[in-house]
């Protein structure tokens, strides 16, 4: 749905996962400074900065998604409208061809009997 730019190619993907142990990254994360001569606190500063970055990814985003969710809003309701229209629409051509099969069935009741009555009376003959 959307691409966020991930700083120092970090793998954040961890975080979406539903068994995700937030101390674990951190742990893993503090544990490893790929440059061995990086002080701790240098390394943590510097991951913290690139999580905030991330983050700001995240929220540019969402932002964008729900400007377009909001945007996309009138033209869901005028299709939810039309669908709704038409829908009644054809409730309504539904009833008349109902109403039309009732009156054919009616009329033609009289002549089927009608014509039973001459079949009985051929058959006599």
């Amino acid at each position: 749905l959307f691409h966020i730019k991930v700083p120092d190619n970090m793998d954040f993907k961890k975080f979406s996962d539903p068994d995700f142990d937030v101390k674990e990254w951190v742990n893993a994360a503090l544990r490893a400074p790929k440059d061995q001569s990086t002080p701790l606190d240098v390394h943590s500063s510097t991951l913290v900065m690139k999580l905030q970055l991330f983050i700001q990814e995240v929220n540019k985003s969402l932002e964008e998604i729900s400007l377009q969710v909001v945007q996309n809003i009138p033209r869901v309701i005028r299709d939810i409208e039309t669908v709704r229209h038409e829908a009644s629409l054809l409730k309504d051509q539904m009833q008349l061809v109902k109403e039309d099969i009732k009156k054919v069935e009616e009329n033609t009741s009289h002549s089927m009997h009608t014509l039973m009555e001459l079949d009985k009376i051929k058959s006599r003959m």
